[in-house]
This record gives structure tokens, sequence and C-alpha cells, in this order.
């Protein structure tokens, strides 16, 4: 195949891109050998563009062979990018997976219908998606296949215990309102040898420092310090 090379102003290169995305949002590849200006045009060409991310090789390969992160970006990344119309979730986990952290752990990050639960590390990330009945519950351990030998605890017994319980709670909640009275009350319960709501009763025991719910489509955050079964609750109203 013959290619027939040009040399052709970026402003160009844009409208080209605009003509010939039928599919929103766009993915565009910019390759080529080291220090050769694909950072460089990639900003630019962004900058050029309306509401188009730049996503670079070291964002998303850590640990991976160098022929291997395409596996991350075609089942990780770009599912994201499909429902991020606006960038914000891009945004989000950019930051969470920021190199300048020694670990993220794990997060949620939520915008419109569109949440995941992101457990990271020092040199990895996993996404993980709601379960079939739009329940997403996470407790004190690594969970996904490839994020599980990244745990430090010698025993994860009791907080897979508690994500047990939270599964369960969350589900049966869905036969009812899901008000934030209720989620208070599930991370108030105290059936089993690991309750949710832990109040430190034996020597050893760990104890429920803070609590918080947070209403993404109202923008609120219900919170109070220590058990949420009998702290006092504030709510911040994000402006």
């Amino acid at each position: 195949m013959k290619l027939d090379w040009s040399v052709r102003p970026l402003d160009d290169l844009a409208q080209q891109i605009r003509s010939r995305a039928t599919v929103k949002p766009a993915i565009i590849a910019v390759n080529g050998h080291s220090s050769s200006g694909k950072t460089t045009l990639a900003r630019r060409l962004a900058a050029a563009l309306d509401s188009c991310d730049v996503l670079h090789t070291d964002d998303i390969a850590w640990h991976q062979g160098v022929f291997a992160w395409d596996v991350l970006l075609i089942n990780d990344v770009l599912p994201v990018v499909r429902t991020d119309r606006g960038g914000v979730m891009t945004e989000a986990t950019r930051a969470i997976l920021h190199p300048a952290r020694a670990s993220s752990y794990n997060w949620v990050v939520a915008q419109d219908d569109v949440v995941m639960s992101i457990e990271g590390s020092a040199t990895a990330a996993e996404p993980i998606a709601p379960a079939e009945d739009g329940t997403l519950a996470h407790t004190n351990h690594y969970v996904h296949p490839e994020m599980v030998d990244f745990e430090a605890s010698a025993s994860s017994e009791g907080s897979t215990a508690r994500l047990q319980r939270a599964k369960e709670l969350m589900t049966e909640s869905l036969e009812e309102a899901v008000t934030r009275t209720r989620m208070r009350e599930i991370l108030s319960d105290h059936v089993g040898s690991e309750p949710l709501c832990r109040h430190g009763s034996a020597p050893g025991d760990s104890q429920t420092a803070f609590w918080c719910i947070a209403d993404v489509t109202a923008r609120t955050v219900m919170y109070g310090r220590g058990n949420p079964c009998d702290s006092e609750a504030q709510l911040y109203v994000f402006s």
C-alpha cells in the first residue's frame, strides 16, 4: 500500500477529523518513535478540537509488557470514554490514578447513570462495574482478579463477610425506595460477627470512625463522626 504523505496545517487536520467523526466520541491514535513529537501534536490537536481529552500510554500502562497495554485500553478505558460525554469521569479517574499517589486502593466515581468502583495500587488499577441488579458494594480488600495479589492484609475474612452482607442488604433494598435514611440503616447493620457498623467491642477490634452517604443526583453528602447508628448526621449541599 502506498501512503500519500503530505504536510498539512493543523486546522485542516482538525477539520478533517470533525467531518469523519461519525461516532462520538471519536478515538484518534497518535503513533511515532520516542521523542518524535507525539505529545506536542496531541496537545495542539486537542486544543484545536472541541471537548477533546488526551490519554497517554503512560497513564494506563504500569507493569504490563510493552505491547500488552492495548488490552487495558480496549477493556477498561474506551468503555468509560464512550459513556463519559463530558469528560468528568475521565478526569476523575486520572486524578485517582495519578502517579504521585502511593496507592489509591478503592474509589467510587459516578456521573449521571454511569458508576464504577476503581481499585488501584501504585502500579496497577482495575475498574469494577455494578452487579446485574445495579448495586455496587466494596469493603476493605481487593476483589478484582487482577488486583488480589496486591492485597497487603494477611487475612481478609472479616472484610469478605462484610462485603457479602452489604451486597445482601443492597439487593434487598431494591424492593423499596433507596433513600439516605435506608442507606444509613444499611451502614448501621449489626448482624453477624463482622458487622458493617463496628464498635470495637473486643480488644483489637476496629471501630467505625466516620460515615458518609453521597447522593450524586441531589448533590448532597450526609455524614457523621463515629458510628452511623448513634451519631449526629450533618448534611453538606454542593452549590
